[in-house]
């Protein structure tokens, strides 16, 4: 054996003695030769002798001793020998895994909000982070950290790992005109017109009032929208909607036209004022002032031309108009003058009466002296027109009427013609055996229509023929 060969064994022996851990013997019987063709690569333990693994205190490592040593997964690094003492470090390996935290070696995880797991093969990581589901109520339901609460709810959704906390309630609304409902409940309120709409928790719009065009309404807009005073109904909101109907309330008021609503007036001949309370009328219609000339001056419809005196009298409202003027009553011959002023014209009997604005009586011609001054009875003249008269008037001792005849006449009565050889021109041959000429003492008293009548004269020239005698 050569000194090449016996350094060898010695060095076998030193470091099987220090990297095992064993205690090498070797057999004086094994020849150099033999020796020097025992093998020596990475952790053999050369033929005849016994070899042990040395532990391995590397952090990060597996603790594993001996050539099982390595570094945990989720570390990278390589552990090396020197001897039986192993060198190297493991240090968190890099994590790249998308919504992780990227977090280095086995602190890696997913990210709050997302669901998964991170596992290592060595160094390298594997695994994926998915959003987690999010079962809020009220919420998006938007998986992962994008989930939030929905417009018109308020509320913080956090996680627990993959786990949402947190709840969505109705967020508070205080725009004006609304119904102040909490939450996407919130709408105007009837009577007003808008949207209200949500920017996340914050509600936003107006709520106007909503026009009214109901026919005898106020017209105006929103909820102030009522029937107009003297008008009945009812104004109702479906949203910005208006419905209903507004009519003419009836009205009862005495001495009033009656006329439903506003057209509801005092009577003509009537004072007063009639106002409204909505559907409800008020006031009173009294007797209006009637100061008419020649009235009775009696308030309202009562009001009259007094009599003796002709008109009518109107109202306009409460205004009286109309004239009252005297009653003519040239119809009674031989009258002159109107209304209180009517009286026979003088030298003529008669007194004229008056019912209402109607003249009653009648004026008589006492032609007593024109006929007595006739030995005859008879009365002969001439009208201004050239016509001849003979005129004659016959009195009844019986108390009948006075008949006065003009014996020109183409027919003569002949109610006394019972008489053969009596006078046709007779009072008895032509009124009957009771009348007699006038004479002295016995009245020819005639009414004037018929004195005019059988005379053919006018007023002025009986009246004439009257005071001329």
């Amino acid at each position: 054996m050569d000194s090449k060969a016996v350094a060898m064994i010695v060095l076998i022996a030193v470091i099987c003695s220090h990297s095992l851990g064993a205690r090498v013997k070797v057999s004086k019987t094994v020849q150099a030769t033999t020796m020097t063709q025992v093998s020596l690569g990475e952790f053999e333990c050369p033929i005849g002798y016994l070899c042990t693994p040395a532990p391995c205190g590397i952090e990060n490592s597996n603790m594993e001793p001996g050539p099982d040593c390595a570094c945990l997964p989720g570390f990278k690094g390589e552990v090396v020998w020197d001897g039986s003492t192993p060198k190297g470090e493991c240090t968190p390996a890099p994590c790249e895994i998308e919504n992780s935290n990227m977090a280095a070696g086995s602190e890696c995880a997913c990210l709050t909000g997302f669901s998964g797991a991170v596992t290592w093969s060595g160094s390298e990581a594997q695994g994926s982070c998915t959003p987690a589901p999010c079962q809020i109520r009220n919420s998006n339901m938007v998986a992962g950290t994008e989930c939030s609460c929905v417009p018109g709810f308020s509320g913080r959704i956090i996680w627990s790992g993959s786990t949402p906390n947190g709840s969505c309630t109705p967020a508070p609304c205080k725009i004006e005109n609304s119904n102040m409902a909490n939450g996407t409940e919130c709408a105007c309120l009837r009577g007003f017109s808008g949207e209200i709409t949500w920017s996340h928790s914050t509600p936003e719009g107006t709520c106007a009032p909503a026009p009214c065009e109901i026919e005898n309404s106020n017209m105006v807009a929103g909820s102030e929208c009522a029937c107009l005073a003297g008008f009945s109904g009812e104004v109702t909101w479906s949203g910005s909607i208006f419905e209903g109907s507004c009519r003419a309330a009836p009205c009862e008021i005495e001495n009033s036209n009656m006329a439903a609503g506003t057209e509801c007036a005092c009577s003509p001949g009537f004072a007063g004022n009639i106002t409204w309370s909505g559907a409800t009328p008020s006031g009173t219609c009294a007797p209006a002032t009637c100061q008419i000339e020649n009235s009775n001056m009696l308030d309202g419809t009562e009001c009259a031309c007094l009599p003796k005196f002709n008109g009518e009298i109107a109202w306009s409202g409460s205004t009286p108009s109309g004239t009252c003027t005297p009653t003519p009553c040239d119809h009674i011959a031989g009258t002159l003058g109107a209304g209180p002023d009517c009286q026979c014209a003088p030298a003529l009997k008669g007194e004229i009466t008056w019912k209402d604005s109607t003249p009653q009586g009648e004026c008589r011609f006492e032609a007593t002296e024109i006929f007595q001054k006739s030995p005859t009875g008879v009365v002969d003249f001439q009208t201004q027109a050239g016509v001849q008269k003979s005129v004659k008037c016959c009195v009844s001792s019986q108390g009948k009427p006075t008949e006065l005849q003009d014996l020109k006449a183409a027919t003569l009565p002949a109610m006394g013609s019972k008489r053969m050889f009596g006078n046709k021109h007779g009072c008895g041959f032509m009124f009957g055996d009771s009348y007699h000429k006038a004479t002295k003492g016995t009245a020819c008293d005639v009414p004037v229509a018929t004195w005019l009548d059988v005379t053919g004269l006018s007023l002025e020239e009986a009246i004439r023929m009257l005071t001329t005698h």
